[in-house]
């Protein structure tokens, strides 16, 4: 995963696992939770459902770059959600980041499932309830 910085001053840190994130102050054990709060404007990565949750959850626009496995699904449910882009790694361009950075609608979509994802049970609260309605 890689953070695309908001600003020109953000720099990028290597999260110990072959991924990066943008932090003004350095690493984090968590990077995806820290995504969002150091100043990322977007995600760039691989498709697979850990990062592609963990951004949604930051509530950040993606650019998924799908290798195989689920991430061509997962890329799919992002564009058609409008909350991501997807692209073969051949066709990164300019023009590409220009859209994941500029385009608004990414922006509210991914801030709107954020937001949609704040509002729903935990896992701990969904087992409660199904303890209480097992009674």
């Amino acid at each position: 995963m890689i953070g695309v910085p908001a600003g020109t001053s953000g720099s990028a840190h290597s999260a110990g696992n072959g991924s990066s994130t943008t932090s003004g102050s350095g690493t984090s054990s968590n990077p995806y939770r820290r995504a969002r709060p150091c100043s990322c404007a977007a995600i760039v990565h691989q498709g697979g459902i850990g990062t592609t949750l963990s951004a949604l959850h930051a509530g950040l626009p993606q650019l998924v770059l799908p290798t195989g496995d689920d991430n061509f699904i997962n890329a799919e449910a992002l564009v058609k959600r409008g909350v991501g882009l997807s692209a073969a790694p051949s066709e990164v361009n300019g023009a590409l980041f220009a859209r994941l950075l500029g385009d608004r609608t990414l922006t509210v979509a991914a801030d709107e499932v954020r937001k949609e994802m704040a509002a729903t049970d935990s896992p701990a609260q969904a087992v409660e309830r199904l303890v209480r309605l097992a009674r």
